[in-house]
């Protein structure tokens, strides 16, 4: 689809029914349309897989048709991202919104039909193509970001389980993707998330990861990403730099008791140098027949 050419289908047994859609058709802003009419239920399912279409229309009632919500849902199985429009003439009002709630993207009742309603049917439609196929564009280019990134990258569902994962993951994990996904994760998530965790590989070597954890639309469903960074070295030079300080520590604790007790050596040693010069000066003063000199010979010789 173009801004100024698209495809559409239509599925109508109805002569005037059909004219009046191919009227509608030439009168759109968008009057470039690749047309298609099909008659029957079998043929309009076989051509609808036969290739891409932008829109398509459909009548409720066909002579080989199932039941009205059974044909609707065997039309939009096949080409689920395909807008479609739902005509009839035959079913009533409770039977329009069960289609309308099966996912159709308009109701047209075939007694009101109107140039200017169904005009902005298909404008509405190709509306919601063109979005589908910027939203398709945009998780491409997000899917090929996310594969060239380094870290690793991993995308929970919300019942917990590995929808995506890149090669930096399998790197990391030392798991093939293959073998990820459908697994459930390990952690719970929530938004927001920042935590360590240490993964034990097949190999039995082990990997501490730094995850991060953001909400993300995947494949149009609410999903978790996670970031995974391997902070194995960041945490083994940690560990090194800690037994590094308590290394050095406990040496700056034995040079202070070294240098404590020289300390006191030096202050003792001056005290008995006082003592032991005293002693020279009493052996002098007193003579060797007083009592009190054998008692200073003994304080000398200590």
């Amino acid at each position: 689809m173009t801004d100024t050419q698209f495809t559409l289908l239509l599925v109508e047994d109805s002569d005037d029914d059909a004219q009046f859609v191919e009227r509608a058709i030439k009168t759109t802003p968008i009057p470039d349309c690749a047309f298609s009419r099909k008659t029957s239920f079998r043929e309009g399912l076989a051509t609808l897989t036969e290739q891409e279409w932008d829109v398509v229309v459909i009548d409720l009632v066909l002579p080989d048709s199932p039941e009205p919500s059974e044909l609707f849902k065997r039309f939009q199985q096949a080409a689920p991202t395909v807008p479609i429009i739902a005509m009839s003439g035959l079913v009533d009002e409770r039977v329009a919104k069960s289609i309308i709630n099966q996912g159709a993207h308009a109701f047209l009742a075939k007694d009101r039909l109107d140039l200017y309603a169904f005009h902005s049917m298909i404008q509405s439609a190709l509306n919601t193509k063109r979005l589908q196929q910027r939203l398709h564009q945009r998780s491409h280019e997000i899917r090929l970001l996310v594969q060239s990134i380094g870290d690793g990258i991993v995308v929970i569902d919300s019942a917990g389980l590995i929808r995506f994962s890149n090669p930096a993951t399998e790197k990391l994990l030392g798991t093939s993707s293959e073998s990820l996904i459908g697994t459930p994760f390990r952690i719970p998530l929530t938004s927001g998330l920042h935590s360590e965790l240490e993964f034990i590989r097949p190999d039995h070597s082990k990997v501490t990861v730094d995850i991060n954890v953001v909400p993300i639309l995947w494949e149009e469903e609410d999903c978790f990403l996670a970031s995974l960074r391997d902070i194995s070295e960041r945490k083994r030079l940690e560990a090194e730099r800690i037994d590094l300080e308590r290394t050095l520590l406990a040496h700056q604790k034995i040079e202070s008791l070294g240098l404590f007790a020289g300390g006191i050596a030096h202050d003792f040693n001056n005290l008995l140098a006082g003592i032991i010069g005293h002693a020279e000066v009493l052996t002098l003063e007193i003579p060797e027949d007083v009592p009190a000199a054998k008692s200073v010979e003994m304080i000398k010789q200590a």
